[in-house]
């Protein structure tokens, strides 16, 4: 078929995508690799469906897990027909022992001998060593099976992976030698009409034929997406996919688009889970989401700051402890306040991100003399609150720490909400990208059970020329419960940089460590435990409280060792680790002696501050003497990731 008529097959079955059709059938019918790379709901793989089904191709698909091996690629031999005795194998007219008949292919070897397409979905979520296995069906159109010889793709066979940007969670980077052999294309947002166009055509498909038929309802609809797009506090807005479900709940819900209540519903519903928040963001989703409805009915975004200033005078919160400091701030944090003895602020907005850093380090200087006062202006204005914080969320941390006692209730829960939030996303993202295909372990051989590892299985096989359950070496994952204690040292200098380490440590650990036991231990001169190892605790509320813990006086790490023990003495597993992030400069008694009594410590060795040095020494004496690693990280921010691949 000519290629003009190909291209109008396949847009018969698409709304709009021209250019993104050309693209992928020129890759396609020239036989190249080619990467399709855009956010979730783009059409990816329904774009790839219709070349395969226009050009008569056969599809195999992979969807990207870190779990997709090689072999699960390629192809693998069945043990039962491989075992079989050679009486039964030719009652059922197949080869025993290692031959095609024993060999169930991959849908890379179905694709090359069908000359079909291979279509491999999130392909940024494959682990490296899997992409080992589809080089050279890349490159020179052969695929290598051990056992059995190489396997050469028939003509019409193609490659398709389809990628997400690398910010989103899980995402990994193409290896070099495969990313030089693809060659790629983005599939960007489509035009607001045509998106309108597949929502009208879906929910017809589906049955939902007066919501469908509603201009009002589908214009609201696309509204609701289009505002997803504008609003400041969003990275990007949802796909197609939130508006055809948004469109399915309002139908369910009585089909009344002018009801804002229904629309709100349907909207909290559909992109609830599909909104990506910036940093530093201090609204909730659901707030978010309602302003996006109420741009659409009302033509503007909720100004939150005006809704809280409504609810000021009930934001009484009465302070911890009373102000008792009387000194006098420095000259030039003097300079930065007014006649009337309030902070200046930077109104322009463009001033505003040029000067946000200056003015939180005015901020934190000065809470050291006037805490009441700081937390006055944060209480008068929480947008302000917003700025200060996004701009630097370590210092500001020390702030709301020396101001807490004097904060309004709903601030105090803003600030911390904030950060309790954005950990959360990051230590998603950590967790997600660092994972890795668990450890696997030798297990007897049962049908339907592991897999096989026939490189060792051959190996015994040529030892004793005997095929039997003794003979086949199966592998499964690794799955042994730990029992985890995680130290970090929060006293001295940088208090907010490391507080905000630990809780984003805690929050990859909460992924990492799901169903297992671990503890979380703050130590200064006095032991704080978040988190005891026998407890079960919302990860939401235990970073909270992370959050809110002050440092205070020296470093005891042998105090902080010792009250680790009592927790792993508690624990239920028989593999028990410790993990201390500390720079390894005690105040206090040799902690060694209570080190050798860990089954396992490992030591992450940090300086407090900048160019301090970390005691080396003593550091790698805690390692040895618990038996652990002990490794040097350049700063905190290395340590979430760290710690990951220490359990993985």
């Amino acid at each position: 078929m000519a290629k003009e008529n190909l291209i109008g097959k396949i847009e018969e079955q698409l709304v709009g995508r021209r250019r993104e059709i050309r693209l992928i059938l020129a890759a396609v019918r020239s036989g190249i690799p080619i990467l399709i790379e855009g956010g979730v709901g783009r059409g990816k793989t329904k774009v790839s469906l219709e070349v395969a089904k226009a050009l008569g191709r056969p599809f195999f698909r992979v969807d990207g897990a870190p779990d997709i091996t090689a072999q699960k690629i390629v192809g693998w031999f069945d043990p039962s027909l491989v075992l079989m005795e050679t009486d039964e194998a030719k009652k059922r007219g197949i080869k025993a022992g290692f031959s095609w008949d024993t060999f169930i292919p991959g849908p890379l070897t179905e694709a090359m001998l069908n000359g079909g397409i291979l279509f491999v979905n999130e392909g940024t979520r494959l682990p490296s060593e899997t992409w080992n296995a589809l080089l050279t069906a890349m490159d020179e159109r052969i695929v290598v099976i051990p056992k059995l010889g190489i396997v050469k793709a028939k003509p019409g066979f193609s490659i398709i992976v389809t990628a997400n940007p690398l910010e989103h969670a899980g995402s990994y980077p193409i290896p070099e030698a495969a990313a030089d052999r693809f060659v790629w294309t983005p599939m960007e947002r489509q035009d607001p009409s045509e998106e309108l166009l597949i929502i009208r055509h879906e929910l017809l498909a589906i049955g939902y034929k007066k919501v469908a038929e509603s201009d009002d309802t589908i214009n609201v609809i696309g509204e609701c997406l289009n505002q997803t797009y504008n609003h400041p506090d969003l990275v990007t807005g949802v796909s197609v996919r939130a508006g055809i479900q948004m469109g399915c709940i309002i139908a369910e819900l009585g089909g009344d688009s002018s009801d804002e209540n229904i629309v709100l519903q349907a909207a909290l519903m559909a992109f609830q889970k599909k909104l990506k928040l910036e940093d530093n963001v201090t609204k909730t989703r659901e707030q978010i989401i309602i302003e996006l409805v109420n741009a659409v009915f009302h033509g503007s975004f909720i100004d939150r700051s005006d809704e809280l200033a409504k609810n000021r005078n009930s934001f009484a919160r009465e302070p911890k402890v009373a102000s008792s400091r009387g000194e006098q701030p420095h000259r030039d944090v003097r300079e930065n306040i007014d006649e009337e003895g309030n902070i200046r602020k930077v109104t322009n907005q463009n001033q505003l991100k040029g000067r946000a850093k200056k003015e939180t380090n005015i901020l934190k200087s000065l809470s050291e003399y006037q805490p009441e006062k700081v937390a006055g202006q944060l209480n008068s204005d929480p947008e302000y609150v917003k700025d200060v914080q996004g701009a630097a969320p370590e210092d500001f941390l020390d702030i709301f720490h020396r101001v807490s006692p004097w904060l309004h209730e709903k601030v105090y829960d803003l600030i911390l909400h904030t950060y309790t939030d954005n950990i959360l996303r990051k230590a998603e993202d950590i967790y997600l990208t660092g994972m890795k295909s668990p450890m696997t372990i030798r297990t007897n051989y049962e049908s339907g059970r592991g897999e096989v590892d026939w490189d060792e299985t051959i190996d015994r096989y040529s030892e004793t020329m005997v095929m039997n359950g003794d003979t086949i070496v199966v592998r499964e994952p690794l799955k042994v419960k730990r029992s985890l204690v995680f130290l970090m040292d929060h006293s001295g200098s940088m208090a907010g940089r490391k507080i905000l380490t630990a809780a984003l440590c805690t929050g990859v650990l909460s992924y990492a460590l799901k169903n297992e036991e671990f503890a979380v231990l703050l130590f200064g001169s006095e032991v704080n435990i978040p988190k005891d190892i026998t407890s079960e605790k919302d990860v939401n509320r235990l970073i909270f409280e992370i959050l809110e813990q002050q440092p205070k006086g020296f470093t005891d790490i042998k105090g902080a060792l010792e009250a680790g023990l009592k927790q792993l003495n508690k624990a239920s597993s028989k593999t028990k680790i410790g993990i201390m992030i500390t720079d390894g400069i005690y105040t206090t008694e040799d902690p060694i002696s209570t080190a050798q009594q860990y089954p396992t410590l490992h030591v992450l060795g940090v300086p407090s501050m900048r160019g301090k040095a970390i005691n080396v020494e003593g550091c790698k004496r805690l390692a040895s003497a618990g038996k652990g690693k002990f490794l040097i990280l350049r700063d905190y921010a290395d340590v979430p990731s760290i710690i990951l691949k220490l359990l993985t």
